[in-house]
């Protein structure tokens, strides 16, 4: 690729990652409300239990998806600056692998409380994702490792 695709596809990328961190806030700002909206039209009857059960879930989840993004541009800005073989990569790769992690134990919960077929999918997704960030992580430190010790022979 071209010096100049490849400064468009690195903006790009790095306007859709905080664009998502600034959606994350915004949306867990409005979460009170919007939650309470869509309550009242998708569901009848009694939903202060259920409404409090989402407001937790839903905080913690929002919470963990903006350390996951932020990681994702801490990893993105060191390989766009530097060499991508950097412990720092790796550090915040298996960063990334504990909060899916977390992120599965919440959608295990959901699961027991209130299920879905998109909470399934959810947890899959995240359990995924998370044994796939590990294996980067150690793929990555491998690369340090040879790097360094290619940088000592030189």
């Amino acid at each position: 690729m071209n010096k100049e695709g490849y400064k468009l596809l690195s903006s790009f990328i790095k306007f859709i990652i905080i664009a998502l961190m600034v959606s994350d806030v915004i949306i867990m700002c409005s979460l009170p409300w919007t939650l309470q909206w869509l309550m009242n039209i998708f569901y009848e009857g009694n939903i202060a239990k259920m409404y409090a059960f989402y407001m937790v879930i839903l905080y913690i989840f929002g919470i963990l998806m903006l350390y996951i993004l932020n990681e994702l541009r801490v990893i993105f800005n060191s390989v766009e600056k530097t060499d991508p073989f950097i412990l720092k990569n790796v550090t915040a790769l298996k960063r990334i692998s504990k909060a899916s992690m977390a992120t599965c134990i919440i959608f295990l919960v959901k699961i027991f409380v209130f299920n879905s077929l998109m909470t399934m999918v959810s947890l899959f997704i995240f359990f995924i994702a998370s044994l796939f960030c590990i294996v980067l992580a150690e793929i990555f430190k491998k690369a340090v490792e040879y790097k360094n010790d290619h940088d000592l022979t030189i």
